[in-house]
C-alpha cells in the first residue's frame, strides 16, 4: 500500500537515530501488512535517512508516524485485517484535526490541495 509519507525515529541513550520519507519529495515509502493466524505484521519500506528531532523538555521516545493521503485510504482500507474483538471505548481518544503538527511539539504538517 501506498504511504504518503512516513518518519521513524529510535532513541537509545545519547544515540538518535531516523528515518523518514516522502512520497511529493520523491520517495516512496510502502506499507506491507502480513497476516498470520493470530499475529500481524505491519512493515514499512523504502524509508531513508532522516534526521532526528530534538525537542527541547520533551522526554526521548521512540516513535513511528504514517500517513496516506484520504483519496488513497479509502480504496485501500478493505485490505487493513479485521478485528476479533470490539474496542475498548475507555481507550477511545477525541477526534483530532491533524493540521499544523504531527504531534505535540513536531514538526509543521503544511495541508497541500
Amino acid at each position: 500500500m501506498e504511504v504518503e509519507y512516513t518518519i521513524c525515529q529510535i532513541q537509545s541513550g545519547q544515540i538518535s537515530l531516523a528515518a523518514k520519507t516522502h512520497r511529493q519529495r520523491g520517495g516512496n515509502p510502502v506499507l506491507q501488512i502480513q497476516m498470520a493466524s493470530s499475529n500481524v505484521t505491519w512493515i514499512l519500506d523504502n524509508l531513508i535517512d532522516g534526521s532526528p528531532e530534538t525537542l527541547v523538555g520533551v522526554p526521548r521516545q521512540d516513535h513511528i508516524d504514517f500517513y496516506f493521503l484520504w483519496d488513497n485510504l479509502t480504496l485501500i482500507k478493505a485490505g487493513f485485517p479485521h478485528t476479533s474483538i470490539t474496542p475498548n471505548p475507555s481507550l477511545k481518544l477525541p477526534i483530532k484535526n491533524p493540521f499544523g503538527t504531527q504531534r505535540p511539539g513536531g514538526k509543521y504538517v503544511p495541508i497541500l490541495i
